[in-house]
């Protein structure tokens, strides 16, 4: 099992490392900052995450780079900002699926009631 998942941590490596690698070449390519963002989330680098969903929104805001983004800090303990993004999400879910939707709303109330405690 070890061994399973240091294959794929070593594999996950090597795509964000292409992945940085395309976005230097692309740095207009918000898709690929989306995927460098996942990337980088999957292997715990939640630093790098973060910054990947920010410049893909720079270039290009969508719901989806906004979710993601809020999924990026919510890792990394930043619920208050996780909740601004989520809101953000909300706010124009145009092409989102209505359960993509419901579980925003749903996360979001539930970070929104840990920030009261």
């Amino acid at each position: 099992m070890d061994e399973a998942i240091g294959t794929v941590v070593g594999k996950l490596r090597e795509k964000n490392l292409l992945e940085r690698t395309l976005v230097a070449d692309y740095p207009g390519d918000q898709v690929l900052r989306q995927h460098l963002g996942v990337a980088c989330g999957v292997a715990g680098d939640y630093a790098n995450s973060i910054e990947s969903f920010k410049q893909a929104i720079a270039i290009k805001p969508t719901p989806t780079a906004y979710l993601n983004l809020a999924v990026a800090l919510k890792k990394a303990g930043d619920v208050s900002a996780a909740v601004e993004s989520l809101r953000l999400y909300l706010a124009d879910p145009r092409g989102e699926t209505l359960a993509s939707v419901k579980a925003a709303e749903a996360e979001l109330k539930s970070l929104e009631a840990s920030l009261k405690k």
